[in-house]
């Protein structure tokens, strides 16, 4: 019976995630919930992934006729009664997009990384989680004194058991990111630009150079933190901005279930950022568009959706190269 309630809490989570971004207390929340006991974790995890796929076998159909439903009978009538006993039963038949990497992970090192277009959830051995964003890679070090996480590229978010003996420290070339207690995320393509984001809990930003010297407790003043619903952005010389992202924040991390959010960026910033997550890539043919805003929130893998909405706003879709998607205005009629 504990078992079942446990699948049942984790769908109800899953449902209410799939519903919007969760607000910050009740992303808190869930994050609570799934530090009360490794199968709460475990059962997220692997209905998160059952979850995921399912939206993607919706948009599954061949070239010239519509999906042949007669094939998911079997698993509608399941899902019609029990929803949290089918996702539980297909997350153990479905190859997933979305990855847990093995079992937990133990003291050592050890490499992760997601090709473009993957989404992965590591679950690490003091209770902590790693989500990690398309083609990004982290390197794990834990011991009996210390949690290191080094981000070799692209973006991950980070939920952070509390440990008073042992810092959290995600390293990001000479920078390093300190966890207090708190559920943050880092993005890093190479250079001196880092940028933090923080949605629950505090983070500090160290200078790599000085870790040594700081007790895992005890912040100095002169460390600068940055706080629940703020982001950051660290350039050269630890050079910090940082920012209230106020009704926006459960936005910025929609990419862990999988969707962009969109608020009134460029199309140049927009194409850029779907690019990243598909090997079909939007170019823009024609300059005048590259600073047209747009706005949305669209699945991070469906090329058709934002293609459609590009139309909307008057674009021209040139689908000729099967893997280019050549974008100009579209002709006055």
């Amino acid at each position: 019976m504990r078992a079942e309630r446990i699948e049942r809490e984790a769908a109800d989570w899953l449902a209410a995630r799939d519903a919007g971004p969760l607000t910050l207390e009740r992303e808190a929340a869930l994050q609570a919930w799934l530090a009360q006991s490794d199968r709460h974790g475990a059962a997220f995890v692997r209905l998160q992934t059952c979850w995921d796929q399912a939206n993607r076998f919706r948009r599954l159909r061949t070239p010239d006729q519509p999906v042949n439903l007669d094939l998911l009978q079997g698993a509608q009538r399941v899902a019609g009664s029990r929803p949290w006993v089918w996702l539980a039963a297909a997350a153990g038949v479905l190859v997933a997009t979305f990855v847990l990497f093995g079992a937990y992970q133990s003291w050592g090192t050890q490499v992760y990384r997601t090709p473009v277009g993957g989404l992965a959830r590591i679950p690490l051995a003091d209770g902590s989680v790693i989500t990690l964003n398309t083609a990004s890679e982290v390197w794990v070090e834990f011991t009996a004194h210390r949690r290191t996480v080094r981000l070799l590229k692209g973006e991950a978010q980070f939920t952070v058991a509390h440990d008073p003996h042992r810092a959290f420290d995600v390293r990001v070339g000479e920078k390093t990111v300190r966890a207090v207690g708190t559920v943050f995320s880092v993005r890093w393509f190479g250079g001196d630009d880092v940028k933090v984001i923080v949605t629950s809990g505090r983070v500090a930003i160290v200078p790599t150079v000085t870790l040594a010297e700081i007790p895992v407790s005890v912040l100095p003043p002169s460390i600068p933190t940055i706080h629940a619903g703020e982001s950051a952005e660290v350039g050269p010389h630890d050079a910090l901005k940082v920012r209230e992202l106020g009704a926006t924040a459960e936005q910025t991390v929609s990419w862990t279930q999988g969707r962009l959010w969109f608020d009134r960026i460029t199309l140049r910033e927009a194409v850029a950022e779907i690019n990243r997550y598909n090997r079909r890539q939007f170019v823009i043919d024609d300059p005048t568009l590259a600073d047209l805003h747009i706005g949305g929130t669209f699945d991070a893998a469906d090329v058709e959706s934002f293609e459609a909405a590009l139309r909307s706003f008057g674009m021209q879709v040139d689908e000729s190269d099967p893997d280019t998607l050549r974008l100009s205005k579209a002709p006055q009629s």
